[in-house]
């Protein structure tokens, strides 16, 4: 199987190897529920759902799509809870205070790729669903399987799925939009290397042939990062974001 394409924009991730209901954003945040962690106390209380607010409250509107508190909630049980369906009560109070922005900024860019998504027709068959699903699971632990881990998200097979169908409609279309940049040039890779690696490393450590292919990845990776940013920022210009509340643009 070809290496998917991977690409990073703000707080949003697409990488249709590693979409596990909240693990995607948990990944990319680093705020994954190890345990009690430093600080934090070892008593579990039993899962229940984030109330911060009443949950059809409509924290944003975007192109006549609600988000809801309540979708916030959900993407942030889905980082802080533990794969045994517990988590600490100073966690999620934290999570509640400190995520809501990131999550909600996440939301957005979603609904926004979505939209563009249904626009364009992006479709994804069982096939390509089952070739990611084997992928993940080769990747994970011996002693681990999807199911324990659907389990401890609280999720079923179905509602996965339709994530996993989500994410890679997404990526599909991001992908469409790096097809065809420019390949690295060798002066962009020799500009790199003098101004990155040799100004970082040892005199004569680090040969230019040693690490030019290196260099040329990385350069690509940025090009395609600027292109997806550059589509979500055209995106967000020519949407409708707008707070309920306040009725201004978000």
């Amino acid at each position: 199987m070809s290496e998917r394409f991977t690409s990073t924009c703000g707080p949003y991730v697409i990488a249709g190897a590693a979409v596990i209901g909240g693990l995607l954003f948990c990944q990319t945040a680093g705020v994954c529920n190890s345990g009690s962690g430093d600080g934090v106390s070892a008593e579990k209380t039993s899962w229940k759902p984030v109330e911060w607010g009443p949950p059809d409250q409509v924290l944003v509107t975007v192109n006549g799509t609600d988000i809801t508190r309540a979708d916030v909630n959900e993407e942030i049980e889905a980082v802080v809870i533990g794969p045994d369906g517990y988590v600490p009560e100073d966690v999620l109070q934290s999570a509640r205070a400190e995520l809501t922005p990131q999550i909600k900024e996440m939301l957005i860019t979603r609904t926004l790729l979505q939209q563009a998504a249904d626009a364009e027709d992006v479709s994804v068959s069982e096939a390509e669903i089952e070739e990611v699903i084997e992928e993940i699971s080769s990747r994970l632990p011996p002693d681990t399987s999807l199911d324990e881990i659907r389990t401890g998200l609280g999720i079923s097979d179905e509602q996965w799925r339709a994530q996993l169908m989500r994410e890679l409609r997404i990526n599909k279309l991001l992908e469409s939009r790096v097809t065809g940049l420019a390949v690295p040039t060798n002066e962009e890779i020799e500009a790199f290397y003098t101004d990155v690696v040799a100004a970082n490393s040892a005199p004569d450590t680090v040969s230019l042939d040693e690490v030019r292919d290196d260099i040329a990845t990385e350069l690509q990776s940025r090009k395609q990062r600027e292109a997806v940013e550059s589509y979500i920022g055209e995106l967000k210009g020519n949407a409708s974001i707008v707070h309920p509340e306040t009725g201004e643009p978000a």
